[in-house]
């Protein structure tokens, strides 16, 4: 009926819109071939040019977002050099006794070192699955608010967040390591022989690398 009304004539100010929705990579691919068919008039518009208070507000979220994230990186490198300082001044005693029963250094770091792997491994599989509990419940709490299905993380969030946890522990548990396998036999006599422990600057600057 609206061309029956005679509401569009020269001069009208009308604007058409074709709504876009569906699986994120399709839009995409369609918003990929689009940009290089407009027309003279045409212009195509998504969440990051089309409402300017949506794009700083998302914007400032993603900002807050990866803070958090580094605060959270931060904190947890601390706890992993200091937790590893308390696990070297309690198995020093164990790894001198195996270097007397003839290990060798080498030996003895793959041994920790295999050990620690396995840990990081599982604590960043928990630490992924908590974030799928997270980002469910949040959805599943708010599901009376907003009618929004949030999709399936792909892989590489989810090897993101492995990869992650694994370098997190091996940079600050390594330098303690090395130093824990280089402790002598003669700690099995004498118990006041001082702790091997890394260099805390060297310690610090291998995580940070």
């Amino acid at each position: 009926d609206l061309a029956a009304s005679g509401l569009i004539q020269e001069g009208s100010r009308v604007r058409y819109r074709l709504l876009l929705a569906g699986d994120p990579v399709a839009v995409e691919n369609y918003a990929r071939w689009a940009k290089d068919h407009l027309g003279r008039g045409e212009t195509l518009e998504s969440l990051d040019n089309a409402r300017p208070e949506i794009r700083s507000g998302m914007e400032r979220a993603g900002h807050f977002l990866r803070l958090v994230a580094m605060l959270a990186v931060v904190l947890a490198a601390v706890a992993i050099g200091l937790s590893s300082r308390r696990y070297i001044a309690r198995h020093v005693g164990a790894c001198a006794v195996m270097r007397c029963l003839g290990a060798q250094r080498s030996q003895l770091l793959r041994l920790y070192l295999g050990e620690f792997l396995l840990l990081g491994l599982a604590v960043s599989t928990l630490g992924v699955v908590l974030g799928f509990v997270l980002q469910f419940g949040l959805a599943f709490a708010v599901r009376d608010l907003v009618s929004l299905e949030l999709p399936l993380p792909g892989p590489g969030p989810i090897a993101h967040g492995v990869l992650a946890g694994l370098l997190l522990m091996l940079g600050f548990v390594a330098p303690q390591l090395l130093k824990l396998v280089e402790a002598p036999p003669i700690r099995v006599l004498r118990r006041e022989w001082p702790v091997m422990q890394a260099s805390s600057a060297r310690a610090w600057l291998f995580g940070v690398l």
